[in-house]
Parts: structure tokens; sequence; C-alpha cells
């Protein structure tokens, strides 16, 4: 359990738990309350990617849908060849703000 903004800040990695106390922590509101707008937001993303629309928040990114077609593949155990259905998979592109938030050196021309 998170208790402080050290201990979140020490963490490799975060979940959703340490996403809520950090919200809460922003935002002076209780972790439940910040867990209510997590779901929100992820239903709000999940159900729009289903009904196939592009969903931007300027600055950050952009997620979509893509398409792969089927394709012939190797089962990894046995070697023997199997047909890979034809999926939809969610797509993350960055938005130009936070690449350059996370690499502040490169000038916008390397880009």
């Amino acid at each position: 359990m998170i208790h402080s903004q050290e201990l979140l800040d020490s963490k490799k990695s975060w979940n959703k738990k340490d996403l809520s106390f950090w919200i809460s922590q922003q935002l002076g509101v209780p972790k439940s309350e910040a867990n209510i707008w997590i779901r929100a937001f992820t239903d709000a993303v999940s159900e729009g990617l289903i009904k196939g629309k592009k969903i931007t928040l300027s600055d950050f990114g952009s997620f979509s849908v893509s398409d792969r077609s089927s394709f012939k593949g190797t089962h990894p155990q046995t070697g023997e060849e199997i047909e890979v259905t034809k999926r939809r998979i969610p797509v993350f592109k960055v938005g130009k703000k936070l690449k350059q938030a996370l690499n502040p050196h490169l000038d916008s021309k390397d880009e």
C-alpha cells in the first residue's frame, strides 16, 4: 500500500493503486473517488475503441484501433504451422508535447 509520494516515486512501475494514490494526492480527493475517475476514463477509451473511434488527447497522444490480417505462423512448442486469425489491436500514438517531455535533449528537427 502506498503511503507517501516518496515511496511512489521510488517504484519502478505504477499500477492502478499507485495511480489512484497519485490522483487522490493531486486533487485532494479520497482514493475511492480517484478510482471512479480511472474506471470512467478506461471505460470511455475502451468503449470508443470498440466502436471504432479514434480518441485524441491534445499534446498527450491518441488511441486508435489497427486491423491485423491473418497469417501463417508456427506453434512455439510443437513447431507445427498454424493459422493466426485476423484481429483488431489497440494502438497508442504519443503526442508531440509528451514526446518532447520524454526527450528534452532532442530538438524538433531530430524527431
